[in-house]
């Protein structure tokens, strides 16, 4: 049996999902447990990328290409998936263009899910294979959704720890997250939520808070 892969410094840091306390906004999941889920918070409408403050930090565009295989993927399996978004980061127009998903290989137990160590090592050698980087995340909720849980906005903010762009103080990286089979939803079409998150300091203490991330369709000729 082969010797298990040393985990990255992001799957060492990564928090592991757990049931959360029941709170006001709460869902089951496929498992039977229960998550709590934390309503996101909208930029100011100010251009996104534009440095005004509470606007978008970066604007972002996504390929067709790419929301399809993230689609897709949710519709797989009625657990969690996960994978990664590879594009490109422009510093001097603070543009995050995604290219495309590649999907990865979750491990879970019970109510633990995280990627894999040795797919995530596969995944960003496939990202860089194609002259891209890796620039987000996605993962689904299978049956309830696509809000962020508080474990979701933890793993945001270790990426985006990781990601983050010093020589213009931004962390261009982005979590999307797929609902495909939520029975509340109007119809078949899977809902699809793209965030960010901040740590705020409120009343002495600190707070996550998830974001809502705005994004236009890119023009897909490939």
């Amino acid at each position: 049996k082969p010797a298990a892969a040393e985990p990255t410094e992001y799957a060492r840091s990564r928090p592991r999902r757990e049931t959360a306390a029941v709170g006001a906004t709460t869902f089951r999941d496929a498992g039977g447990g229960t998550l709590e889920l934390h309503p996101m918070r909208k930029f100011s409408p100010s251009p996104p990328g534009s440095g005004v403050p509470g606007a978008q930090p970066f604007k972002l565009t996504v390929s067709p290409a790419a929301m399809l295989v993230m689609d897709l993927h949710a519709h797989l399996c009625t657990n969690e998936v996960i994978g990664y978004l590879g594009g490109s980061w422009d510093p001097d127009t603070k543009s995050l263009t995604i290219e495309r998903a590649f999907p990865g290989r979750g491990v879970a137990s019970g109510m633990d899910v995280e990627m894999d160590p040795i797919a995530e090592v596969e995944l960003k050698s496939q990202v860089e294979a194609q002259n891209m980087k890796v620039v987000g995340w996605y993962h689904s909720h299978p049956v309830f959704e696509p809000t962020p849980s508080g474990v979701d906005i933890n793993n945001q903010l270790n990426y985006q720890r990781l990601f983050r762009d010093e020589s213009v103080g931004v962390e261009p990286f982005v979590g999307f997250i797929v609902g495909p089979y939520d029975m509340r939803l109007p119809n078949q079409v899977s809902s699809v939520t793209a965030f960010c998150a901040q740590r705020l300091m409120k009343a002495g203490a600190t707070e996550d808070i998830p974001f809502e991330v705005s994004y236009g369709l890119s023009d897909d000729k490939d």
